[in-house]
């Protein structure tokens, strides 16, 4: 299954820090190329998590 990327631009208009109620604005959407992640697919991780 493909993932694709998704980008809203002009969020910050809309909802600015700190403001209650949002702005009515237009806001844009930009979508990216499919990314196809099926060769990872039931590999097993081999780089270890560690917390700081």
């Amino acid at each position: 299954m493909p993932v694709v990327p998704v980008a809203m631009i002009g969020t910050e208009k809309v909802q600015p820090i700190g403001k209650r109620l949002p702005n009515i604005r237009r806001i844009g959407i930009i979508f990216g190329q499919p990314l196809d992640f099926s060769q990872y697919y039931g590999k097993r991780k081999t780089i270890p998590f560690s917390a700081p």
